[in-house]
């Protein structure tokens, strides 16, 4: 199992995906610092992806009103 984060504007388009590796709570540290870096209305969602390729969204930091 390894984390991605995927950080949306908002128009809910895909901005950038990072790869945030196979600790999970070092991921939601990395979507932590990430969301404080850009200061800006974006939505940061971590995401699990399993061996064979499904993903789930685990959490979503940050949002628009």
């Amino acid at each position: 199992m390894r984390y991605q984060l995927i950080c949306q504007n908002e128009a809910q388009e895909i901005t950038k995906t990072v790869e945030a590796g196979d600790d999970f709570l070092n991921s939601f540290n990395k979507a932590a610092v990430l969301r404080h870096e850009l200061n800006a209305p974006y939505q940061i969602d971590v995401v699990s992806v399993s061996h064979d390729g499904q993903e789930h969204k685990l959490a979503q930091l940050g949002g628009f009103s």
